[in-house]
């Protein structure tokens, strides 16, 4: 006499499907995962849940409902502060390239920033950015409070070059090898 013995499922949320019924006779599936609203037994077999859940399924499903709820706000969060730091983003990147611009065109003084108009027309539109900046930052509510700030504007360009004279690199390594 040979006996059919299947193996049981795998796994705690694995079992038997109930594929047909007759009478009874069951004949059950392959192991699989069990269908909404279905949960394995002791034999693996697939048997509809009919107890009201324990506090353990009920908080999953509150964390389940939640974490949508909680990833909306952090990305709203998030996105919102790129939004807001757009004027300094744009005032760091007007220094940034005016200073970079300034050293690579080896601008040491206002004789060689007026040599050429493409200098200066590179200096008004770094001045325009940084000038857009501080308006973006200010907001202009207060008009004869925050006018007073574009007089901020032109301070990093006259900066850059009333101390460019002391920064030349060939100089430094000079004086530095020479030990003054």
């Amino acid at each position: 006499m040979a006996v059919d013995i299947q193996p049981a499922c795998l796994g705690l949320y694995c079992g038997k499907t109930l594929l047909f019924k007759n009478g009874s006779t069951e004949i059950y599936g392959e192991c699989g995962v069990c269908p909404r609203g279905q949960r394995t037994n002791a034999q693996k077999y697939c048997q509809p849940c009919t107890e009201s859940p324990e506090l353990y399924d009920w908080l999953y499903l509150g964390f389940m409902a939640m974490l949508p709820l909680v990833l909306h706000w952090f990305f709203i969060e998030w996105y919102s502060g790129k939004k807001y730091a757009f004027p300094y983003i744009i005032l760091v990147l007007s220094l940034v390239t005016l200073a970079v611009y300034m050293s690579a065109s080896e601008i040491e003084n206002c004789y060689d920033l007026l040599v050429r108009k493409k200098r200066l027309i590179v200096l008004f539109s770094h001045w325009l950015l940084h000038a857009y900046g501080i308006i973006s930052i200010s907001r202009v509510d207060k008009l004869e409070q925050d006018l007073p700030l574009l007089a901020l504007v032109p301070t990093p360009a006259l900066f850059y070059l009333f101390t460019a004279k002391f920064t030349e690199p060939s100089r430094i390594l000079s004086e530095g090898a020479n030990g003054h």
